[in-house]
Parts: C-alpha cells; structure tokens; sequence
C-alpha cells in the first residue's frame, strides 16, 4: 500500500521539491523553479527578465544572419546590428539568473531551517542498552 496521499506526485519531501526548484531556476529557467517553488510574483519577475534578455539576445544574431544572407545574395554590404542588443540580453538574462539564485538559496535556507525545528520537536528515541 502507497502511503502517498498524492499518489500523482512524485517528490515526497519538501527538500526534494525545493532541491528540484533550484536546480531548475540555476541550470535551465531562471524564474521556473520560483514558480514552482511558490514564488509566484519572483518568479514572473525572473521570468520575464529572462525571456527578454532571450529574445534580444537572440533577435541580435536573427539580425546578423538576415544580413549576412542579404549580404550573400545582393552583394550590399551593410554594417552589422548593434552590439547593444546581445549586450542588453544578456545583461537582462544575468540579472534575472542571479535573482533567480538569491530566490533560490532562500527557498534551501528556509528548508533547512524548517528541518531543524521538525528535529528539535521530535522526542528522541530510546536509549540504546547499556554495555558494561
């Protein structure tokens, strides 16, 4: 018998959730693993930094292609996108990763400080017998 209440999650532990927030919100999307975690308003706030930053990072080498074909096909040198693009994108996807970060290393103290009340409140067990 599962003695899982929700039978369709499969973290059962608060640190196991925590532990899979962070590792989303550090390795794949800055603001997910806030969302998931409970951080609702950071993580929309990361959320949103991080796409922006995506998208203009990404609109600058959209535009670099585009007129290196243009430049391929016509023959007309033009000069390259503004570099203020990729730096803008990234600027704004390093900011919301580090938010990300400090969102995330609260979210581990504030489990690890749960774990330790949850200890101290736990009577200790028996005493193991005495060897003489």
């Amino acid at each position: 018998m599962d003695d899982n209440p929700h039978p369709g999650r499969l973290l059962k532990s608060r640190r196991d959730r925590v532990l899979v927030s962070v590792v989303i919100n550090q390795l794949a999307t800055p603001g997910l693993g806030s969302w998931i975690a409970g951080r609702r308003l950071a993580g929309m706030g990361q959320l949103a930094l991080s796409i922006a930053g995506f998208l203009e990072f990404m609109a600058y080498f959209g535009l670099l292609i585009w007129q290196s074909i243009r430049a391929l096909t016509q023959g007309v040198e033009t000069p390259g996108p503004s570099a203020t693009l990729w730096r803008t994108g990234l600027l704004l996807f390093g900011l919301a990763w580090l938010w990300s970060g400090l969102t995330s290393w609260q979210l581990w103290r504030e489990c690890q400080a749960q774990d330790l009340r949850e200890r101290s409140e736990c009577p200790p067990g028996p005493l193991p017998p005495r060897l003489s």
